[in-house]
């Protein structure tokens, strides 16, 4: 009597094969928002029950049992489900889809045939088509419940209580069994097929001595990893298998005591919980999946309808009422998309499948934590690292989102280091992260607040910014290891910076420089002079102001070439010429010293020479009737020319154009980075011979 009724069981009514069990000490699961989002049998009271769901080109498409018109096929749309196919494809006998699966751009739906009699159907998006239509040349394939893609091959498996278990391979074009049957047992069906460590996984049902679990990886070798239902031969198959966290967990259909979950971790197997959950009611897990990094189980129960259960590794407890406040649905089949969102399938013999979507209630995003230096912190040497952490425990932190700077500069962008920082971002954990940002030369100076501001989000979207400073403290040099007079190695102690630094350093000098030079009405070419690559070590390296440098031109007294600005401002001499005032007159320079570009003066026969070349150039290649040349600009173009680097047809465009394609002071290789040069170094001559 009990065969007889587990084998009804199986050809009437799969999906309660398999059960789940927990005895683990319940915790509070997530809190979800749930809603049907299709009407009852979607329509149809016949549509019993969806066993499978698939999501192809971007939609989710569902499979029904119906045993009067034959099965349908719904899609999702924004205006709701869409029937793809013809009830049955044309024949009512075609009552059931056991298993869909996409493989190679086409969704395959495996059809239980009442004759009986497995088939297969493609869909391509708008036409189906029947591939299979013999069980595969086996009158006693019934049907197919695992389905399966490895190594660009498609993988099923049957059932037959004839001969046993097969399954075939298909590489898009042949069909090929890679199992003898029933793996030369009793083995009736393989109900579950997965991909596990790079070998496929096949679950199978065994009324005589219990479920099997075998391993694949080509050919026709097969290894036994499991027998005689896990030690309990009332664990009769197979149904779930899902990979969770590195272990492949797998739940077992058990009538009389409740079915049991079992981890596997490619060695050893464990039992998770107790049997049927302390309830042996509960004698199928219908379905596995993983949302936010927790496990997700649909138990069916035909007593007080069904449950999904979550478990994070260590707690489980329930997330839906029993059968969502109907005892009539018994069997729940889960499945997670691309929204994050978790589906239930419930299965309803009286008043029709119901399809139920879940979404985790998350309105917040991930919290930082363990700030360093904390918020507020004083004297913080300069060579300390920055670093956090931050969690999520509803839905995980999108380590991918991650974006920080440091004192306005961008360390870390999209989860990952920009060039010129380095730390550590660790991202092991799905829940949390931990960052260190190693101090970045340059950065850090003495009694200067550092900010820093986190942008983080969770995997469902929400965002977290968070901002903390601190301030340095004032013994750089002593960090350094440099002497206590206040001296130390060339550039005040500090590490050379990149040339693209430097260069931007550079150009933001001279900006600051024209500022001043401009208000108070001052010659800028001293400072374009032999000093200037000086000025831009004292500025970069030994944190002068730029009041100390502007001063400078005309004092001595205000810096010292290897003593660190914090130390030498403490100097009677740098307090004494530092309050000076500025004149507001043009300084006289000597002309004969160096050019605009701080670059040597050759002889004047020789500027003489080139200065007529350079005219010869353009009077030969440029229309300059309508040019404006004058003394006063001549002399910089020839500059320019003879000294900055610009070329002949550069000078040409500036006498046409202005100021925008040459600089009077600043070298090609830096004015070439703005966005005047960019522009007018390609715009058109108005005429060229």
């Amino acid at each position: 009597m009990k065969t007889k009724r587990k084998v009804i069981l199986i050809m009437c009514c799969i999906g309660s094969i398999v059960a789940l069990s927990f005895g683990l000490h319940a915790e509070a699961a997530q809190p979800f928002n749930w809603a049907q989002i299709n009407a009852n049998g979607y329509g149809d009271p016949n549509n019993s029950d969806t066993y499978a769901y698939e999501l192809y080109n971007g939609s989710m498409y569902a499979a029904t049992l119906n045993s009067v018109t034959g099965a349908e096929v719904f899609k999702r749309e924004a205006a709701g489900w869409a029937q793809v196919n013809t009830d049955g494809f044309g024949s009512a006998q075609n009552g059931a889809i056991y298993a869909m699966q996409v493989y190679n751009g086409h969704l395959y739906a495996f059809v239980y045939n009442s004759t009986p009699i497995l088939k297969v159907f493609r869909y391509d998006g708008s036409t189906w088509s029947e591939v299979v239509s013999d069980g595969f040349g086996d009158p006693n394939n019934w049907f197919a419940v695992g389905t399966e893609v490895l190594n660009d091959k498609m993988f099923v498996g049957t059932f037959n209580s004839v001969t046993g278990a097969e399954v075939w391979s298909f590489d898009g074009s042949t069909w090929t069994q890679v199992n003898s049957d029933g793996f030369g047992g009793a083995n009736m069906a393989s109900f579950s097929l997965t991909s596990y460590n790079d070998s496929l996984y096949a679950g199978t049902f065994n009324i005589a001595t219990g479920a099997e679990l075998w391993s694949y990886n080509g050919g026709t070798n097969w290894t036994q990893r499991a027998s005689g239902g896990f030690g309990d031969v009332n664990n009769e198959s197979i149904l779930p298998m899902h990979e969770y966290r590195g272990n492949l967990y797998i739940g077992t259909d058990n009538i009389i005591t409740g079915g049991e979950l079992i981890k596997y971790d490619g060695s050893t197997f464990e039992q998770v919980g107790s049997d049927g959950f302390g309830d042996e009611q509960n004698i199928s897990v219908r379905s596995i999946t993983t949302l936010y990094d927790r496990l997700y189980f649909g138990l069916s129960n035909a007593v007080t309808g069904a449950k999904v259960w979550e478990y994070d590794g260590t707690n489980m407890s329930a997330v839906t009422s029993d059968g969502f406040g109907d005892a009539g649905n018994v069997k729940p089949t889960v499945l997670t998309d691309s929204n994050n969102t978790l589906y239930v399938g419930m299965a309803n013999n009286g008043s029709g499948t119901e399809m139920w979507a879940g979404t985790v209630i998350d309105t917040a995003g991930p919290a930082a934590t363990n700030q360093f230096p904390s918020n507020g912190s004083v004297e913080v040497p300069q060579d300390t690292s920055v670093s956090f952490a931050a969690s999520d425990g509803v839905s995980g932190v999108n380590h991918g989102s991650l974006n920080v700077t440091v004192d306005g500069m961008q360390a870390i962008s999209g989860g990952s280091f920009v060039e010129g920082f380095t730390g550590t971002i660790d991202t092991s954990s799905y829940w949390s992260t931990s960052v260190t940002i190693n101090k970045n030369d340059g950065v850090y100076t003495p009694n200067k607040d550092i900010e820093v501001a986190l942008s983080l989000s969770d995997n469902a979207g929400n965002n977290t910014e968070s901002r903390w400073s601190f301030k340095t403290n004032n013994q750089y040099l002593e960090n350094k290891g440099i002497a206590s007079d206040g001296k130390g190695r060339y550039n005040c102690g500090r590490d050379k910076v990149s040339q693209q630094k430097l260069e931007e350093k550079a150009f933001s000098l001279r900006r600051e420089f024209e500022g001043v030079a401009k208000d108070k009405k001052m010659d800028l070419l001293g400072i374009d002079g032999k000093n200037w690559g000086e000025y831009v070590d004292y500025y970069v390296y030994c944190d002068y102001p730029i009041d100390a440098m502007i001063r400078k031109h005309f004092y001595s007294g205000v810096i010292d070439t290897s003593t660190n600005w914090y130390v030498y401002r403490e100097s009677e001499t740098y307090k004494k010429n530092i309050f000076k005032t500025l004149p507001d007159e043009k300084k006289r320079i000597d002309k004969n010293a160096r050019s605009y570009y701080a670059q040597l003066r050759i002889p004047n026969d020789k500027e003489k020479e080139i200065a007529l070349d350079l005219r010869n150039k353009l009077e030969a290649g440029y229309d300059l009737k309508a040019a404006k040349v004058n003394a006063y600009n001549w002399s910089k173009l020839v500059n320019a020319y003879i000294y900055g680097g610009y070329s002949v047809d550069e000078v040409a465009r500036t006498i046409y154009f202005g100021g925008k394609v040459v600089h009077p002071w600043m070298p090609r290789y830096l004015f070439s980075q703005t966005d005047d040069f960019k522009k007018y170094s390609k715009e058109p001559f108005p005429a060229k011979k």
